[in-house]
């Protein structure tokens, strides 16, 4: 391929998103998750496709598979002068309930519902605490105003619908009972701004991160909301905050399995 082939296909990629993928994908590998690009899946015989699966799993010894997967969307422009726009209210609450507003199985459901009990130590995560504001609306700026034009409410859409491919999958993982823990995220190349009502008045202010709440269906979703700046932080946060996660879980069967084992079997009784 000659240079000025090179340089043609490389103006090409600088127009596309897929430097932001590789980029992202990058910085999981790094932190320890298992990552797989271009994850395909299927809703109601329908292929699509997410930009990222991230996961941390673990499989204890009742053959119960846990893993927490990070579900990542990627967006970028050439055109900077149209950033993104999260628009917040003040109603976030950091509490117990934090943890059972996750995508889940129905065992992840248990796992987060059994975790809620020691939100002193699960409150101390990164990745569970709420912001004090928390999005209702996310747009890019300086459109028409109609959602089929809109790059950020896509986003959205497309990352939810991975999210909930996944949480209602089977709940069986290789006939392993299957926890699984979903975070739905989105990247993007461009600034962020909040937009909120403070005393009557309207505030913007540049942002690193966000969490956008959703409601579907009776339940609540949160997504996070990432620019690509904050990016390292976020990864090493959710590697963190899933890693913990799973030893929780570890902790809890066995605390789980020395109550069973003392009840069914119980050691010699004193006179």
């Amino acid at each position: 391929m000659s240079g000025s082939e090179i340089d043609g296909v490389r103006k090409w990629l600088n127009t596309q998103g897929f430097p932001l993928e590789m980029r992202t994908a990058d910085q999981f590998i790094k932190a320890g998750f298992n990552t797989v690009q271009s994850h395909y899946y299927e809703v109601d015989g329908e292929v699509h496709e997410i930009d990222l699966r991230a996961q941390c799993a673990w499989t204890d010894d009742n053959c119960v598979f846990i893993s927490v997967v990070f579900v990542v969307e990627c967006k970028s422009s050439i055109n900077t002068a149209r950033p993104w726009v999260i628009f917040t209210s003040s109603r976030g609450s950091n509490g117990p309930f934090t943890l059972c507003a996750r995508d889940a199985t129905t065992y992840g459901r248990r796992l987060l519902s059994n975790l809620a009990f020691r939100w002193e130590e699960m409150r101390k995560l990164p990745i569970l605490l709420l912001p004090e504001r928390i999005g209702f609306g996310l747009s890019v700026s300086h459109g028409d105003g109609t959602d089929k034009n809109d790059v950020a409410f896509h986003a959205v859409k497309s990352v939810r619908r991975a999210a909930k491919a996944i949480w209602t999958c089977n709940d069986f993982h290789h006939e392993l009972l299957d926890a699984k823990i979903v975070f739905p995220v989105i990247v993007t190349g461009q600034p962020l701004y909040e937009c909120y009502l403070k005393d009557s008045e309207i505030v913007l202010e540049k942002v690193d991160t966000g969490v956008l709440s959703r409601q579907a269906g009776g339940r609540t979703e949160l997504i996070h909301i990432v620019s690509e700046s904050a990016l390292p932080k976020f990864v090493s946060d959710a590697y963190q905050s899933a890693t913990t996660l799973l030893d929780q879980y570890k902790e809890l069967t066995a605390v789980a399995s020395a109550y069973y084992k003392d009840r069914v079997n119980p050691g010699p009784k004193e006179y």
